[in-house]
């Protein structure tokens, strides 16, 4: 299954979901097929809002997660060339953060740990070695809440090399919620790794 995700720069005066079905509704005049919102799932930490078209077409899942305070989409399906498209004509029209803007936010040395998570997010399934060492330096912090959240970030994106890095955290983690929360993002990880 190929998967591509993209975080969005939300605007307070405009709903992604709303935005995303007038993007798609513009897509379908110009000759892509027919995406309808088909389904909400989640609960009030993470929603996904999954855009369904025929069944060999990509699926479209647009995710509200407020743990990080951010909207994200994820375009898949078994097609490589339909879902790069798919995910290259979403890009282009909705409001997308750069990986640029999002790693220099998660590397500011007083940042937000939600930075981390928006900035895992961005590179899911793109081994990238800069984030690799920023997230294996950010499961160090002092601050549970940072490393809590470079634990989610290691397992958001699927890089094997950060597999027994992240299990070597969570082995080592003295703050027994942090431990729990870890294990259950290295499980997670394994999960996603085994299903792609």
């Amino acid at each position: 299954m190929k998967r591509r995700y993209h975080v969005l720069r939300p605007s307070l005066d405009e709903d992604m979901v709303d935005l995303t079905e007038d993007v798609l509704i513009k897509l379908r005049d110009s000759g892509y097929p027919h995406y309808r919102l088909e389904d909400i799932q989640g609960d009030l930490t993470l929603t996904g809002h999954i855009f369904l078209a025929d069944p060999i077409e990509p699926r479209i899942n647009v995710v509200r997660y407020t743990r990080a305070d951010t909207w994200y989409f994820i375009v898949e399906g078994h097609d490589k060339v339909r879902v790069d498209d798919l995910a290259d004509q979403l890009s282009a029209r909705l409001p997308i953060s750069d990986s640029a803007t999002l790693r220099h936010a998660a590397e500011a040395e007083e940042s937000d740990p939600r930075n981390l998570v928006r900035l895992a997010l961005a590179v899911t399934g793109q081994p990238d070695a800069g984030v690799t060492r920023l997230l294996t330096y950010r499961l160090h912090s002092p601050e549970p809440e940072m490393r809590a959240a470079a634990m989610e970030s290691a397992s958001l994106t699927q890089f094997t090399d950060l597999l027994d890095i992240l299990k070597k955290a969570v082995d080592a983690e003295q703050d027994s919620e942090v431990k729990q929360f870890g294990a259950t993002a290295l499980a997670a990880m394994r999960g996603a790794i085994e299903n792609t």
